[in-house]
């Protein structure tokens, strides 16, 4: 047995695997003293009686198949992994496996179907099966699997890019999850955006500003915790015909290691985040004068210490927010009001509900594809002429919406605010 394998071993039935986030130093240049940060995805190996750990070798899997892709994308394939690795240290005397080598394909079978059996999404079970027919593969590769070779693997081309091909998935017999509706809210009724806001205005002012951006920027929660003053045009005064957010991917807090991945710029682009009324004027001009980095980071949005807010204290501000306004809805006298309470419940929604409230808010005004692509930042900003064409008629389009729908309802988004 080769010493490569020998570190595969998985008997001890005291330790488990899990996911790390590391962050590392890339330097421009050779003995230059300007550097960037990476943040890494790496599987460790926990021992549970001393709580000691170490990364384990097969972090190399991860390295050599997304080393240069984002760091969601390793942590999506990380996570993936560790729960089959954990799956089989909890089951290795029914399973006849006593280390890595031992596999075979009806395991990840076996282990697919009872994610299936548990209610797992179609989605996640697919995405699963994705990582770990590219675990076998590489295995098989690495000569570390006693009963599978790459032989066994079958390569298709993609039917849009014939010239790339992909492993097919070898396993047999998978049972996947049916099409069905998914628990996850990406929207909330537009008659709502407002005094959601309001909510956040009142109980999480911290980040209100930020809210207003996710709503009609489409920005993610990563993008704006690493957002500079000096990242943010005005157009007018205090925002009053919109903001142009320069994206980059800055890491303001390099002290935290987030393993969520809420933390970085996914895409660098130039944003624009669309007025509506005052509001966004409003809000801007009260974040600048109430809110300051005093850690030197230039940051936009602060924690109550002056430092560069994390996405951890994002989210527990949005989460504060959350909650009070599902309360405001289950107390409010409006039957309507009331059942919306017990539906936005039942959903799962967080930060992330800001970018899919712009889509659907662009959804309903645009024109053609450009007039989502390109202010949700999925696309090149190259075809400047469509783009600057558009910008003014979503910008009224989107005003004169919000002031259909909040025509008999006066914002008091400063008169509600309680730091």
């Amino acid at each position: 047995m080769s010493k490569q394998t020998k570190l595969l071993k998985i008997k001890d039935d005291r330790l488990r695997f899990q996911m790390k986030s590391v962050k590392v130093k890339l330097y421009l240049k050779p003995r230059d003293s300007q550097y960037f940060i990476r943040q890494h995805a790496v599987i460790v190996l926990i021992n549970d009686t001393n709580n000691r750990q170490v990364v384990h070798p097969i972090t190399q899997f991860l390295f050599e198949n997304w080393k240069y892709r984002e760091y969601n994308t390793q942590k999506i394939h990380a996570n993936n992994l560790i729960q089959f690795l954990n799956w089989l240290l909890i089951n290795q005397r029914q399973l006849r496996v006593s280390s890595l080598s031992d596999i075979q394909f009806k395991h990840a079978t076996a282990f697919l179907n009872l994610l299936t059996r548990e209610g797992k999404s179609r989605t996640t079970v697919m995405s699963i099966q994705r990582t770990l027919t590219q675990f076998y593969y590489y295995l098989s590769k690495k000569g570390l699997l006693a009963k599978i070779t790459d032989q066994l693997f079958q390569k298709k081309s993609i039917p849009q890019l014939p010239n790339k091909k992909y492993v097919a998935s070898p396993f047999k017999g998978v049972i996947l999850p049916s099409n069905g509706d998914s628990n996850i809210a990406h929207m909330i009724p537009e008659k709502y955006i407002l005094p959601f806001i309001e909510t956040v205005v009142r109980v999480a002012n911290p980040i209100a500003l930020g809210v207003y951006i996710q709503f009609f920027g489409g920005l993610r929660q990563g993008e704006l915790v690493n957002l500079r003053r000096t990242d943010v045009t005005s157009i007018g005064a205090f925002g009053e015909d919109g903001l142009i957010l320069k994206l980059r991917k800055n890491v303001l807090r390099p002290d935290l290691i987030d393993s969520s991945g809420a933390a970085g710029v996914k895409k660098e682009r130039t944003q624009l985040v669309f007025p509506v009324n005052d509001w966004l004027q409003i809000l801007y001009k009260n974040h600048l004068n109430t809110y300051k980095a005093t850690d030197g980071s230039d940051a936009l949005f602060v924690n109550r210490d002056g430092r560069a807010m994390s996405g951890r204290g994002y989210r527990y501000y949005f989460e504060k927010a959350k909650e009070a306004f599902l309360g405001l809805l289950k107390h409010s006298d409006d039957p309507k009001d009331k059942i919306a309470a017990l539906k936005l419940r039942g959903y799962k929604w967080s930060t992330h509900i800001g970018r899919g409230i712009f889509t659907n808010l662009l959804a309903e005004e645009a024109q053609n594809p450009y007039d989502i692509a390109l202010p949700r930042g999925d696309s090149s900003l190259s075809s400047s002429i469509v783009y600057q064409g558009n910008t003014l008629r979503m910008k009224e389009n989107l005003e004169a919406r919000m002031n259909d729908l909040y025509k008999d309802y006066l914002p008091k988004l400063l008169g509600v605010r309680n730091q």
